[in-house]
């Protein structure tokens, strides 16, 4: 996954007090994300973790963070997209996922995430310069992975809270030693 040095287009002003709040918090909360992304990468593709290390993962994540404002709740909401995903994939017997589109598909994850939690939707366009990655492989790609998943785009209150517990759990275990 190749990163252009650009800030993107789409981070605002709003971003910063977001920024202040998650500073103390960020670097080991996407740790644990990164952790949780790739232990289910690798459950599903063997061999991920030798393309997709967690510092890869933890700078992809602040990358967005610094950039396009990615919050905590993006990260959970992400997370439990990839479950919906596998699952998906697995109940219609076809093998989307593969070790060499990875990266587009991580790509793919967060942009999709980002238009579901935001009201003002961006253009992948500008996420295709930053990443570089053709415009029509971004489309055709987020199209295949809301097709996987039937549009079901809803995360349920339950869901969103067990994976936040779960992390907030580790996060806290880490704290108190």
């Amino acid at each position: 996954m190749k990163i252009r040095n650009q800030r993107l287009e789409i981070a605002g002003d709003s971003c910063t007090l977001d920024n202040l709040l998650y500073v103390n918090v960020a670097e080991s909360y996407f740790q644990l994300v990164a952790q949780s992304i790739l232990k289910i990468l690798e459950d599903q593709v063997p061999g991920t973790s030798l393309n997709v290390t967690i510092p890869k993962m933890v700078n992809f994540l602040n990358f967005l963070k610094g950039n396009a404002c990615l919050s905590i709740e993006e990260c959970i909401i992400a997370i439990a997209l990839l479950q919906r995903f596998i699952q998906k994939q697995s109940m219609k017997g076809v093998q989307i996922l593969k070790a060499n589109n990875i990266g587009t598909f991580l790509v793919v994850l967060f942009i999709a995430t980002m238009k579901i939690h935001r009201d003002i939707v961006y253009k992948n366009s500008c996420f295709a310069r930053i990443f570089v990655i053709p415009i029509r492989i971004l489309n055709e790609s987020e199209t295949l992975f809301l097709q996987t998943i039937d549009f079901e785009i809803w995360i349920q209150q339950e869901t969103f809270s067990r994976l936040f517990d779960e992390i907030l759990h580790i996060l806290s275990a880490r704290i108190d030693h």
